[in-house]
């Protein structure tokens, strides 16, 4: 999906490959040990550990406050593909339904940053996270970044459309 070695290591994902080379599932390790995994072949998620509890992926590599800016995305994959192409702390909320619980309970760290950028999923699912986020944090701290071809980070990342996913940061 475009992420490179460098960039799913410093996030921990995982994938498990079948004999034949073929991947067959990626996992995505949690501030709170939850893991979680999506199957190539059948996209079904599972979760082992806390997976109910709120949580935001990718935050412990970005200590509160450790940077100017924070983008929120809604995927996992998509955190590591906008912190591939923006070099800035990128964490993601578990779905568009979960964003507000997920933020809120990480509010204290997301208001560490200066600037939070929201850059959820081009659908109405994540418009209306968005929504539900803007309410919930400093709203002068907020911004977006708007996505006019692609639906999210990562479909930036595959299309090689990152100095436009750039250009809208």
């Amino acid at each position: 999906r475009g992420i490179n070695r460098g960039t799913m290591e410093f996030y921990r994902i995982s994938t498990k490959v079948a004999p034949d080379g073929e991947p067959q599932s990626v996992g995505f390790v949690y501030p709170n040990g939850t893991i979680k995994t999506r199957g190539y072949r059948d996209k079904v998620f599972k979760t082992v550990g806390a997976g109910a509890e709120p949580s935001l992926f990718g935050a412990d590599p970005f200590p509160a406050g450790s940077s100017r800016d924070i983008v929120i995305v809604e995927g996992e994959l998509d955190a590591a593909s906008a912190y591939q192409m923006l070099g800035v702390p990128a964490v993601s909320v578990r779905s568009s339904t979960s964003a507000r619980k997920d933020c809120a309970a990480s509010q204290k760290y997301l208001d560490s940053f200066s600037r939070i950028y929201l850059a959820l999923d081009d659908d109405e699912p994540g418009r209306n996270a968005w929504a539900s986020i803007a309410e919930l944090l400093n709203f002068n701290k907020i911004y977006t970044i708007p996505f006019s071809t692609y639906k999210d980070a990562n479909a930036y990342l595959v299309a090689d459309k990152v100095k436009e996913f750039r250009n809208a940061f």
